[in-house]
């Protein structure tokens, strides 16, 4: 492999076992996924779809809203906070820097221990204490009394209010939109124990993640040739069935078994996962356990498994794949077979190419070998059977070996992978290597040439070119009909 494939192979055997990948686990994150966003949505009150331009964003609310996420928010964050920052900066108007001198942050704090949700407890110049939540908008919605709706003005929530917002926020997740909604409260005495509760829901924001626009067609490549793509997140399940159907891992008429929750799937009997673990195509939420489950099965059924992933949560599941495959991330490059160093799902298929043709040159080097040295075998044996004399001396044999050595080597080194390697299923690396060589009657056929030209053709030469004896000429025929064997 090339320094242009983007392939770095830690562990030399992954090579080959690549080739014979039946099925890729990934994540929805680096491989499939851009690593940027964009604020494509704007939601205010519970039924007022704003331009996410900002033109019609109420001037308190844009206060708010700035104040918040220059307090929570850091440049050099995820991709979501630096699309968010930049949506703020360009289509709110604001400016960070002045912002965050306009307050004190006294505390800042996840909700109830879980990242998804971040809140901050600021006093601005006039002594008002005030805490900014931001977060995943289902859970932030949950913590929420009342809103601000699209004129400024706060209303207490109702059921029906309610009900408007977790349709728009389902409607996001099925858009392949991530939805994070910003919420606030007053808080007296700076008591923070109560910051989370009856806050007052400022916005939903829509995010948009893409997927990878080679995504598709490096996902239809490996169907092509056999390889199931199979995605195991811990996002939520309506998010993970849109960017699977948007990058075609599965369609949107598949049968009910191709997606399953992670906590569904491991409450099942080990008959019963076996039994639907071939139709799974896509597993969320799911746990780090699940998805070392799911790799457990699918080698149980005969699967040759590549594991794709980033971080910590991968790390069970690369205990058991077969091919580790990683990012560049410190932990992830330790762990890993294989380093893909473009962050590219073509790599994957780049990977899976190469290692199909190391495969197939070690079956064309077997059936090189065999077929030479099968040949000389059974003239060496009728010869002696026949006359009682040996043809082929040693040194002959030996150089012989030389040759077709040689031959091998350049015929390997010469050629390059095909993109025909792809177009086709290929043999299980759980079989051994001779019994997936798909030229038995090849082999058969040079054999009996060459022992048929050597034995038994005739080969007339001018008078002073004639061998001296019998033995040169057999060495010569042999040599060269050994050659047409290497292709």
């Amino acid at each position: 492999m090339g320094k242009d494939d983007h392939v770095l192979v830690r562990r030399l055997a992954a090579c080959e076992t690549m080739g014979s990948v039946t099925t890729v686990c990934t994540d929805m994150a680096g491989l499939l996924k851009l690593n940027q966003m964009k604020v494509t949505e704007f939601w205010l009150g519970t039924n007022n779809r704003v331009d996410a331009a900002g033109s019609r964003i109420p001037g308190v609310v844009k206060g708010l809203l700035c104040q918040g996420l220059a307090g929570l928010i850091d440049a050099t964050g995820s991709p979501m906070e630096k699309a968010l920052l930049s949506w703020a900066v360009t289509v709110l108007g604001m400016d960070v820097d002045i912002f965050r001198r306009s307050f004190k942050v006294l505390r800042v704090e996840d909700l109830k221990g879980n990242k998804k949700c971040r809140g901050v407890l600021i006093k601005d110049t006039a002594g008002v204490v005030l805490a900014h939540w931001k977060g995943a908008a289902d859970m932030i919605l949950a913590n929420c009394s009342a809103y601000v709706g699209a004129d400024g003005a706060t209303h207490e929530f109702g059921i029906h209010n309610r009900s408007n917002l977790d349709k728009v926020i389902k409607d996001m997740a099925m858009a392949n939109l991530c939805s994070i909604a910003f919420a606030f409260k007053q808080v007296h005495n700076n008591d923070w124990s109560k910051s989370d509760k009856e806050l007052t829901l400022l916005s939903i924001v829509g995010l948009k993640h893409p997927c990878r626009p080679e995504a598709k067609d490096a996902i239809e490549a490996c169907r092509k040739a056999g390889v199931a793509v199979r995605m195991v997140t811990g996002d939520n399940s309506i998010t993970a069935q849109s960017l699977a159907v948007e990058c075609g891992i599965i369609w949107r008429n598949d049968d009910t078994h191709s997606f399953i929750e992670g906590h569904v799937f491991r409450a099942m009997l080990p008959e019963q996962q076996l039994a639907i673990v071939d139709r799974i195509r896509v597993m969320a939420p799911s746990l780090p356990m699940d998805k070392m489950l799911l790799v457990q099965r699918l080698k149980q059924k005969g699967h040759v498994v590549a594991v794709a992933g980033d971080g910590i949560r991968d790390g069970p599941a690369h205990t058991e794949a077969d091919v580790r495959l990683s990012m560049r991330t410190d932990f992830a490059e330790v762990s890993s077979d294989i380093v893909i160093l473009n962050n590219s799902f073509n790599t994957v298929v780049t990977a899976t190419r190469w290692g199909r043709y190391i495969y197939n040159n070690m079956q064309r080097f077997i059936q090189f070998q065999l077929t030479a040295n099968v040949a000389a075998l059974v003239i060496n044996f009728v010869s002696v059977v026949s006359s009682g004399n040996m043809p082929l001396t040693t040194v002959q044999l030996l150089w012989v070996n030389l040759i077709i050595d040689i031959m091998g080597a350049l015929a390997i080194a010469l050629d390059t992978p095909s993109k025909a390697l792809m177009r086709r299923a290929h043999p299980s690396a759980r079989q051994s290597l001779s019994s997936a060589m798909p030229c038995g009657a090849t082999l058969a056929a040079q054999a009996v040439f060459q022992v048929a030209v050597v034995l038994v053709l005739p080969v007339p030469r001018p008078r002073r070119l004639r061998y001296k004896s019998g033995d040169q000429r057999h060495h010569d025929l042999q040599r060269l009909c050994a050659m047409p064997a290497v292709q």
